[in-house]
């Protein structure tokens, strides 16, 4: 059985695996499944169609799959949400917003997300990537594999970094 401290708060078509943790004042609303070994420490929100993989790590403030921040885009509208991989990290205060547009919101495997990064509706993250602190991305952003992003650096919309990229 998943552990859920009693604070929790959990609506909706959740699917948990057995040993996922979810952990004091977190809320997961909406249509959410979560593999094996993550563990959302406490005080987030999760939301919206999000597919998290295995063995991820969700610290403290984190936020995921609320609406994009497009003025054009309902925030009720929930689909196609975000799918997120197995073995990444988010560190305290990480937004990463839910897709507008046919495909989700796409996290890899194996990355880092440090504290108060951005992820924006639409963008597509690869696997092994350091997103370090205050990093924005802008809507419909494309980080190929082993890329690292240096503190307080922002991406403009539309915009592909290459494999092996360092900002």
């Amino acid at each position: 059985m998943p552990e859920i401290h009693e604070t929790a708060i959990v609506e909706g078509e959740i699917s948990l695996a057995d040993d996922v943790v979810i952990g004091p004042n977190c809320v997961l609303k909406g249509k959410i499944s979560i593999g094996s070994g993550t563990t959302v420490i406490g005080s987030s929100y999760l939301t919206g169609t999000l597919t998290i993989g295995s063995g991820n790590v969700i610290f403290p403030f984190t936020t995921i799959g609320f609406a994009a921040q497009d003025i054009s885009f309902p925030h009720d509208q929930f689909e196609p949400g975000i799918q997120i991989g197995d073995n990444n990290t988010f560190r305290e205060g990480v937004t990463v917003h839910r897709a507008t547009q046919e495909y989700p919101t796409t996290i890899g495997d194996g990355n880092l997300f440090m504290t108060n990064s951005h992820v924006a509706h639409d963008c597509q993250i690869g696997n092994d990537c350091t997103i370090v602190s205050g990093v924005l991305l802008a809507g419909h952003v494309h980080v190929q594999d082993c890329v690292v992003l240096g503190g307080g650096s922002h991406v403009h919309q539309f915009v592909t970094i290459g494999k092996n990229v360092m900002l």
